[in-house]
């Protein structure tokens, strides 16, 4: 009887190794035929609000502007940047003690409106009940903005043009 041990054996047959030559060619071909890039459009928005089609998407992230909504109290925490002078710091103050007490009385009524709306969703209210509760705090809301923005109208028209251009550029820094 002959010893085999010595012999090395094969794996794979020649059928085996001209499958795997076969598939890896394929593979290749397939690769090196495909178009590098699919036909697609890409789009970015403009400053006038419309779209334009551009090669390649932006790589920049696009991130919102952080919402600011100053009140007359940004003036004055920035009195010294601004360089206000004293009679404008007594106005801008005057003109913030007012906003600060209508403030409050719009906090208290938030409260209140939340307090309803609260309660009607824990009674099982219909949903026009609810509806109208939310379009109620959603008009308070809006009062509230309005007067909050007249507030800061009316301590922005005592400034001088060099302090409003200061303004521009620290509003500008703070989003």
């Amino acid at each position: 009887m002959k010893d085999n041990s010595t012999k090395p054996t094969r794996r794979f047959g020649p059928g085996t190794v001209a499958m795997f030559i076969g598939i890896g060619a394929f593979a290749l071909y397939s690769y090196m035929s495909k178009p590098s890039e699919p036909d697609r459009a890409y789009y970015e928005s403009i400053d006038a609000g419309q779209l334009v089609r551009v090669d390649r998407p932006a790589v920049s992230s696009h991130k919102p502007p952080t919402l600011v909504k100053p009140d007359p109290k940004w003036l004055l925490d920035r009195s010294r940047e601004m360089n206000l002078s004293k009679s404008q710091m007594a106005s801008v103050e005057k003109i913030q003690a007012e906003w600060a007490v209508t403030r409050s009385q719009f906090e208290s009524r938030f409260q209140a409106q939340a307090r309803l709306i609260s309660s009607r969703a824990k009674e099982s209210s219909s949903t026009a009940q609810l509806q109208e509760s939310l379009g109620d705090y959603s008009a308070l809301s809006r009062e509230f903005d309005r007067q909050r923005s007249e507030a800061w109208r009316r301590s922005t028209v005592l400034l001088s043009t060099a302090q409003r251009e200061r303004l521009d550029e620290l509003m500008e820094a703070s989003r």
